[in-house]
C-alpha cells in the first residue's frame, strides 16, 4: 500500500488537532494495536496551520524507483501481518509505538515468514510530518527485497511540500533472529518512561525533518528489478551447467 503525502498530511494533523473526538492527546495512525507513549503523556496543538500543503518543489520522483516500489507492492505474496505497523514522533518529543502491529511485523522477521511487511516510521508535527514507508518482500530463503519509501510535507501556507523519491530496490540480508527476538521483548516490555531500547529498533536513526532508515539488515546490494522471490542460486546455477556440460560430452563421446 502506498500512502499519499497530501492524505497522510492531513491524518497527521488531525491527530494533533483533536479530530474526531475531544481529547488533546494524540491518537495512533494506521488502525489497530494499542500503543505505548512516552514523555509528558501527549503533544498538544502548538496553533500550527491545518490542511495539506500548497504546492510541491517542482521536483520530480524517480520512474524507474517508482516502478520498484509499485513491483514490491503488486508482489502476489502473502500479508501475515493485518495492517501496516506504524511507530510515530510527536513534536519531536512523544513515542508512539503500536504495540500489537510492531510486534506481529518484528516477530514474523524473526521467524523469516516468507510476505510481504509494511512499517512505517513517522514524526509529525504542529504543521506537517516526515515519514518512511519501509515495504519489505520476504522471500522463502529468508531474503528480503526492500524500499524505503521517504516523504515530507508542511501545511504553513507559502512553504514548499518537499518531493523525495524511493530509495532504489535491495535485496538484503535480515539480521539474525536473535536480534528481532531482543527488539520484540523491548517493544512489549516499554513503558512510557522507559523505552528507549524499542524505540532506537521500530524508529531508527530518523529525526522530525530526516527521514528514518532501520537497523534490520546486516547487508544490501542493489537489485533491479526487485523480485517478489529470492533469485536463483548462482552457485546451484553453476554446478547445473556444469552438468550439462558433461552430459553433452558423454553424449558426444564415440
Amino acid at each position: 500500500m502506498h500512502f499519499s503525502f497530501l492524505c497522510l498530511s492531513a491524518l497527521a494533523l488531525g491527530v494533533l488537532g483533536g479530530c474526531g473526538g475531544e481529547s488533546d492527546d494524540p491518537a495512533p495512525l494506521g488502525g489497530g494495536g494499542t500503543s505505548s507513549t512516552s514523555g509528558n503523556g501527549g503533544a498538544r496543538n502548538n496553533g500550527g496551520s491545518s490542511g495539506a500543503a500548497e504546492r510541491g518543489n517542482g521536483v520530480a520522483p524517480d520512474p524507474a524507483t517508482l516502478v520498484e516500489l509499485r513491483a514490491l507492492e503488486a508482489c502476489d505474496v502473502p500479508e501475515p501481518c493485518t495492517a501496516p505497523s506504524v511507530v510515530q514522533l510527536i513534536e519531536n518529543y512523544t513515542h508512539n509505538i503500536q504495540t500489537e502491529l510492531a510486534s506481529c511485523v518484528l516477530g514474523a522477521l524473526a521467524q523469516r515468514r516468507p510476505g510481504r511487511y509494511l512499517h512505517r516510521t513517522e514524526a509529525v508535527f504542529s504543521n506537517g510530518n516526515t515519514q518512511a514507508q519501509h515495504v519489505l518482500v520476504v522471500a522463502a530463503d529468508g531474503s528480503v527485497a526492500y524500499v524505503r519509501d521517504p516523504s515530507q510535507v508542511f501545511s504553513t501556507p507559502g512553504q514548499l511540500e518537499t518531493v523525495i523519491p524511493p530509495d532504489p530496490a535491495q535485496r538484503c540480508t535480515l539480521k539474525p533472529a536473535s536480534y528481532f527476538e531482543a527488539c520484540l521483548a523491548e517493544v512489549q516490555a516499554a513503558t512510557p518512561s522507559d523505552d528507549d531500547a524499542a524505540w532506537a529498533c521500530v524508529f531508527g536513526d530518523g529525526t522530525s525533518l530526516v527521514p528514518s532508515r532501520l537497523d534490520w539488515f546486516e547487508s544490501c546490494t542493489r537489485e533491479a528489478p526487485p523480485r517478489c522471490e529470492s533469485p536463483p542460486d548462482a552457485a546451484d546455477a553453476s554446478a547445473a551447467d556444469a552438468g550439462s556440460e558433461g552430459d553433452a560430452g558423454a553424449d558426444a563421446a564415440p
